[in-house]
């Protein structure tokens, strides 16, 4: 056997031992950490909030105000502007979301934990009645992304009334509120608040509405309580017979 054909069938060898190797061993996506990838990074929420929630199947958002124009990005600390957030009038009857663009200020290319934050929606002003809080959420590191912070019930609130959205630091990592600076305010229905004061011709992206506590299903006024959930305008039932009334017509 000449030296060129002993070399040809060495390699071919250890080709087919590769390839089995590979057969058996695999690379699957479910081996990989999303951690490891900027394109994986988790929007999860904290072992309480996640024991708060419930299982049903939820298909869409009901959203009152928003304001997802961003012709002029840019983002502010939410640790480093407060008093922070964004005026609203809404026109339904109840909220249980709001929806932020927001990226990670502290993002460590060595990798880290991320960080916490939540949302407080205030009556008035900033420094306003706080009349409802949502579930502590975690963002990971180098995050970047829209993020969904629900509450624990629906708040009621007053169509034509003043609120303010309040994102709030709560430990780990800082996050970029994502806003659009204009020029020329573009929602009609409040103003960005930045350390405190007004800032006219600039508004947060952000969107709130009717997520979780929207009627749906039988089993879902089973789980959670006719008193406990809303219709589609956030108003509210007076008893059980009028909740499975309203769900026998939607």
């Amino acid at each position: 056997m000449s030296t060129n054909q002993l070399f040809s069938k060495t390699i071919l060898a250890i080709t087919s031992m590769f390839l089995i190797f590979l057969s058996n061993a695999g690379c699957s996506k479910s081996g990989l950490n999303p951690e490891n990838s900027l394109n994986g990074n988790s929007i999860e929420q904290s072992t309480e909030s996640a024991q708060g929630l419930r299982n049903t199947s939820l298909p869409e958002f009901f959203i009152d105000q928003s304001d997802t124009v961003l012709n002029n990005i840019f983002s502010y600390n939410n640790l480093y502007f407060i008093p922070f957030g964004q005026e609203f009038t809404p026109k339904l009857l109840a909220l249980d979301a709001v929806e932020l663009k927001l990226d990670d200020a502290s993002c460590d290319s060595e990798g880290s934990d991320g960080g916490m934050m939540k949302v407080q929606v205030r009556k008035g002003t900033i420094n306003g009645e706080i009349i409802g809080t949502s579930f502590t959420m975690h963002f990971a590191n180098c995050f970047f992304g829209n993020m969904k912070f629900d509450f624990p019930q629906f708040i009621k609130v007053s169509p034509g009334d003043v609120y303010i959205i309040e994102p709030v630091y709560v430990s780990g990592h800082t996050a970029g509120i994502f806003i659009d600076r204009g020029p020329g305010s573009l929602y009609p229905g409040g103003q960005l608040i930045l350390s405190g004061r007004l800032e006219p011709g600039q508004d947060m992206y952000f969107k709130e509405g009717l997520y979780n506590f929207v009627a749906r299903t039988k089993e879902q006024v089973k789980e959670v309580g006719w008193e406990n959930l809303v219709r589609k305008d956030g108003s509210t039932f007076r008893n059980h017979g009028e909740c499975m009334k309203y769900l026998a017509g939607n």
